[in-house]
């Protein structure tokens, strides 16, 4: 998908940007996900972490909530745990992922510019992009 004058753009690929996504998806607006997923996750969370959160506040938010842990768990034929390991979140994030943002750009923004009333131009580390971005959401 090439960047384009009208399409979201979500930095992130973790819980909130990945759940944006699913959203915006649904509602057929044309989005773009960059970033590595669950990346803050798995490098900034201490191993063997369980999350505090409930159950019920610990699903990854769709339009249609079809991508439950209760979902994932039966996806994967795996028993749930309560709390939740962390290693079994990361994995179910991922699975998340997979769903909604298959096409997942994995470069990582270095720059965000600003121009008035033409956009936003993005820098990835890739290549620049030359393109000005109108919507963009930052999560």
């Amino acid at each position: 998908m090439a960047l384009s004058e009208d399409q979201v753009i979500i930095i992130g690929a973790g819980p909130y940007g990945l759940a944006a996504a699913a959203h915006l998806r649904a509602a057929k607006v044309d989005t773009r996900v960059l970033g590595s997923p669950l990346q803050f996750w798995k490098n900034n969370m201490p191993a063997g972490m369980f999350l505090r959160s409930n159950w019920d506040a610990s699903h990854i938010s769709d339009p249609e909530a079809r991508l439950t842990l209760d979902r994932y768990h039966e996806a994967q034929g795996t028993a749930s745990e309560r709390p939740i390991p962390l290693d079994r979140f990361i994995d179910y994030g991922l699975w998340f992922q997979r769903q909604v943002a298959p096409d997942l750009d994995q470069r990582q923004v270095v720059q965000i510019g600003r121009i008035l009333h033409t956009g936003l131009p993005l820098s990835l580390m890739s290549r620049p992009s030359s393109r000005h971005i109108q919507p963009i959401t930052a999560i």
